[in-house]
């Protein structure tokens, strides 16, 4: 499994939240690496064994997959929380996300730049 289908395999499992995947990530070094691993998840103490058993059962694969779908139709391309070029303040925060989507030059996410984060359900005042 890739790290982009890895990390979404992770995003869609229920009970697997942004500190979660950043521990997950630090103790196997890649999303690939850690859901090639999975079972090893609870006897390490990173996830409890419902959660493990929740990875297992494989209810995230239909919404990985619909996810990757619509991001190769809409032409985005995606960095991964353990790519080179991924920021590195972003990689410092508590609860980062597993992967970021973008248009166009990635090398502009190490330099000073703004993030717009949308809401799926926002206010009349947010949007």
């Amino acid at each position: 499994m890739d790290e982009f289908a890895a990390s979404l395999a992770l995003r869609h499992t229920r009970g697997l939240g942004p500190r979660t995947w950043k521990r997950l990530l630090q103790a196997f070094g890649s999303a690939a690496e850690a859901v090639a691993r999975s079972s090893a998840w609870a006897g390490l103490g990173l996830v409890q064994d419902r959660v493990c058993a929740e990875f297992g059962r494989g209810a995230w694969r239909e919404k990985a997959l619909d996810e990757e779908r619509r991001a190769r139709d809409l032409g985005l391309s995606v960095v991964c929380y353990c790519d080179p070029a991924w920021p590195d303040l972003l990689r410092e925060i508590p609860d980062p996300p597993l992967f970021l989507y973008f248009l166009g030059d990635p090398g502009l996410l190490s330099r000073p730049c703004v993030a717009v984060v949308g809401s799926r359900a926002a206010s009349r005042y947010g949007l």
